[in-house]
């Protein structure tokens, strides 16, 4: 170890200078020597340090506000909320309607969509289509659904809007 770090361990602890000296068995000048050389490396480093360690802040910040704007994006825009399922009667067919995010805020339409799968769970048709509903989520309450032989017709009602159907054909 090197023989001017072992003076400043022993201040460090709380021994004073006359106490380390005698420990060591050298000069008290010695020993205030070092403590004086390593009060300036300390000082030295410190501004450093200090930036160093805002700037890591700093970027755990934007991280962490990053991930929670993306968070409230994904679940306002993007996530799918199954609304209902119906299967055509000879479960042929499966239909989906989705709410796709969050109504529009404070008081504007949902978006929504309609998937329709076969059998074996590939996608057949898809339609996007927007409900006017004073802002709130819709519910199997806001759908009619009516398979026929060859389409399934979905007729869509707001509280803002009239009826209107969608065909899907499959």
């Amino acid at each position: 170890m090197n023989r001017e770090i072992i003076p400043t361990m022993f201040l460090d602890s709380g021994l004073t200078p006359e106490q380390t000296a005698e420990r060591m068995n050298v000069p008290v000048k010695f020993v205030n020597a070092c403590s004086l050389r390593r009060g300036k490396e300390l000082m030295s480093l410190k501004p450093r340090k200090i930036i160093k360690g805002i700037f890591v802040m700093l970027g755990m910040a934007a991280v962490f506000m990053g991930i929670l704007v993306a968070g409230f994006i994904y679940v306002t825009e993007y996530k799918i909320h199954v609304i209902s399922d119906s299967f055509s009667a000879d479960r042929t067919y499966r239909l989906e309607i989705d709410q796709v995010g969050d109504p529009a805020w404070p008081y504007g339409s949902t978006d929504c969509r309609l998937v329709l799968y076969s059998k074996e769970d590939e996608k057949i048709r898809e339609k996007d289509f927007s409900v006017a509903n004073d802002g709130k989520n819709v519910s199997e309450n806001n759908f009619s659904i009516r398979w026929e032989e060859e389409q399934v017709i979905v007729t869509v009602y707001g509280e803002e809007q009239g009826y209107i159907e969608y065909t899907l054909q499959y």
